[in-house]
């Protein structure tokens, strides 16, 4: 499992990055670290609250959640016989298969890329890489 240091302090760095550019002496925080940091705390956040869910139909979903950072692209392709596709590709999408694959239920895993990205605010246990 992955655990943010102190509560809000995640979330209080994000907000004043994303803010409108202003002359400040504040440091501020690269897009993908606030991008990488909000979903850690999302994921978390999904775990705690939606850990099993009872359907009321005589069975529990359990999750298990991975993180993934990076250039993501998106297009919409085709046109043919009025045939459209939407396609989405990019390195987050490999490190999501990665953190998936090496979580078990109940934990969020983020990849090695995203880890780097948020180490410094977090703790957590490091899990093998396939």
């Amino acid at each position: 499992r992955w655990w943010r240091r102190g509560p809000g302090r995640g979330g209080a760095a994000c907000r004043g990055a994303t803010r409108r550019r202003t002359r400040s002496r504040r440091k501020s925080r690269p897009p993908l670290f606030c991008e990488s940091t909000r979903s850690l705390m999302c994921g978390m956040e999904i775990q705690t609250k939606l850990a099993e869910y009872d359907s009321n139909e005589g069975f529990r979903l359990t999750l298990h959640i991975g993180i993934g950072s990076g250039e993501l692209m998106s297009l919409c392709v085709g046109g043919f016989d009025g045939s459209w596709e939407y396609l989405v590709s990019g390195e987050p999408l490999e490190q999501l298969r990665t953190a998936v694959d090496n979580s078990h239920t109940g934990e969020v895993v983020v990849s090695e890329g995203s880890w780097r990205l948020v180490e410094a605010r977090c703790r957590g246990v490091p899990r093998r890489n396939d």
